[in-house]
């Protein structure tokens, strides 16, 4: 379904030229209750549309918000070393080095990345 923005002006103002004559066989009663119901839902319309822009935005900014993950937060800290000690490699061989030594930690040592990680979530949305 196509989406098509009709200004609520250039309608009033189509109905305002229109008015003057009446089209054929209706009466400016009937005229101006089929003007009415289309401006009103229009309106209505351009204010739902807004309301889910508004929405979408806000939960954009939410999902912005959620913070590094414990591995993200591993990453950051050994992107630098490993490169030191391999300045030719890739940028996809370096994501497999790094999460090799990710895979190959001990849970005490990742809970630690983890608390790491929900301490900084903590601090986002205080």
């Amino acid at each position: 379904m196509s989406s098509i923005h009709i200004d609520t002006d250039s309608i009033r103002k189509i109905f305002s030229e229109a008015a003057n004559p009446l089209p054929e066989g209706m009466d400016e009663a009937t005229f101006n209750s089929v003007r009415d119901y289309l401006l009103n839902h229009l309106e209505s319309k351009a204010t739902e549309a807004k309301a889910t822009e508004a929405k979408a935005a806000e939960k954009k900014a939410i999902k912005t918000m959620r913070g590094p993950s414990a591995l993200f937060i591993f990453i950051g800290e050994k992107r630098g070393e490993v490169y030191n000690a391999n300045p030719n490699i890739s940028v996809k061989e370096l994501s497999s080095k790094i999460r090799e030594m990710w895979r190959a930690l001990t849970p005490e040592v990742k809970a630690s990345y983890k608390k790491k990680s929900a301490q900084i979530k903590a601090n986002l949305f205080t």
